[in-house]
Formats: C-alpha cells, structure tokens, sequence
C-alpha cells in the first residue's frame, strides 16, 4: 500500500522540480543570444492611456532605415531627454535584455565591471545606480 503513494509523491516532486528549473533555463539560453550593435535611432514613445489603463512608456531601437529591431516597456518616461522622441545613436543591444549602451554611454542594464562568478552583482548595481534614472 505504501509503494503506489511514494510512486505518486515522487512523480509530483519531479513535476514540481521541473516547473521550478523552466523560468532559469530559460534564462540561462537567453544568455546564449547575440549582443547587437547598430547604427540607427532610438525612439521614445507613449501610448495613449484609455479608462482601463494608464499610459504607457516604450523605447524602441531603430535601423538606419527606421525599421523597428526591437522595443521594450519603461516605467516612466525618461526626464533627461525632453520632449525629443527620436534620437540618432550607435546603440548596443539584446532583444532579451534591451538597450545596454547609447553612444558608448551604459544604460545600467548590465553592470560594467562583475566579480568572479558573478558573487555581489545585486549588492553592487545597487550601491553604484544607474546613469539613466
């Protein structure tokens, strides 16, 4: 009798044990994607609130034939560029991990120095900040 239950048990804790790895596997082949380097535009853009939502921010990587290659959500709209909504930049980015730099300039999404094995890289980005806040 007992046999049937821990065959169940053990077939739940696998199910359980893979559900809880799918998110950083993920995560770990995101890795694995390339870092792009284009010379185009980035652009800022809101889109228009409605009575269910608020309005939203989005930043977006151009090419230099103004194709979107990529656009991400932001939380606020960023205050040290204005009013300007396009702007003509060498960017590098991730279509995972979004902009990392705007003309050479970090945008704080990946940090510029890691430790060995990554060992303080949460303790550290947040004592340093960002440039872009």
């Amino acid at each position: 009798m007992v046999a049937p239950i821990f065959g169940l048990v053990s077939i739940a804790f696998v199910a359980y044990s893979i559900a809880l790895m799918v998110p950083s596997t993920r995560a770990v082949f995101e890795t694995f994607t390339p870092i792009y380097i284009v010379d185009g535009y980035v652009r800022y853009r809101e889109s228009a609130a409605t009575e269910t939502s608020p309005i939203e921010y989005h930043v977006a990587v151009l090419n230099a034939d103004r194709e979107t290659l990529g656009e991400w959500q932001l939380s606020e709209w960023p205050k040290s560029i204005g009013t300007q909504d396009l702007w003509a930049a060498l960017v590098e980015f991730s279509p995972y991990g979004g902009i990392h730099k705007i003309d050479g300039l970090s945008t704080g999404v990946l940090p510029s120095e890691i430790a060995p094995f990554g060992v303080g890289v949460a303790r550290d980005s947040q004592r340093r900040g960002s440039k872009f806040r």
